[in-house]
């Protein structure tokens, strides 16, 4: 879907550093999640909804006082080898 994991920020404007946006509502996502052993399409739905990919059960989601949402970090190092050194290398 290309939405921002950590924010309801549409996929235009990913990368947009002027947009400011609240961090995800945890509950209403673990909201969402409780939903998943019911009809999978109703799950898938209300994922949509959420802005959120439709996962059964993922790892964080019993994890107390975490906010998987304010976990996420860039990866330097990954971006760098495929931004830099794959691009020379191709070069």
């Amino acid at each position: 879907w290309g939405e921002c994991p950590t924010c309801p920020a549409s996929p235009d404007e990913l990368g947009n550093l002027e947009a400011l946006y609240e961090p995800r509502d945890l509950t209403a996502v673990l909201d969402t999640l409780a939903k998943s052993d019911g009809d999978a399409t109703d799950f898938t739905r209300a994922c949509i909804e959420a802005g959120i990919k439709p996962i059964h059960h993922p790892f964080w989601e019993d994890l107390p006082f975490v906010n998987i949402y304010l976990s996420i970090t860039p990866d330097i190092l990954h971006q760098l080898f495929q931004g830099v050194i794959k691009h020379v290398v191709s070069w």
